[in-house]
């Protein structure tokens, strides 16, 4: 199974790539379409809507976790692209449970979970 499923042109750009760890991050971070509806609905529903404060708070908390996710990533850019690769929003099956990780870190000595 394939760490990046579903994007087969980035998987063969990555493995291509891999033996000298050429590139940095695997896959980069973006606004989930989550996040982009949630913002469409805020522009769109009224301030007296009774879901308005359950849509914003939704759309603050999410917003929070990316510009995190954002910050977090600024930082590891700084990180040599020769000797890491970086992965975003890792999505890995064990067993019968898919596990999402924000950050993976890896080098030939270890790997991380950020």
């Amino acid at each position: 199974m394939s760490i990046i499923a579903g994007n087969w042109k980035k998987e063969q750009e990555i493995s291509g790539k891999m033996k000298g760890c050429g590139i940095l991050f695997a896959k980069e971070i973006q606004i989930t379409p989550r996040i982009e509806k949630l913002e469409a609905l805020t522009r769109r529903l009224s301030t007296f809507h009774p879901k308005w404060p359950e849509v914003m708070a939704d759309f603050k908390g999410r917003m929070a976790g990316f510009r995190g996710e954002k910050s977090l990533g600024f930082y590891l850019s700084m990180l040599s692209d020769s000797k890491y690769l970086i992965f975003h929003g890792l999505r890995l099956l064990y067993r019968q449970y898919y596990f999402q990780m924000d950050f993976f870190l890896l080098c030939s000595a270890f790997g991380i979970v950020l």
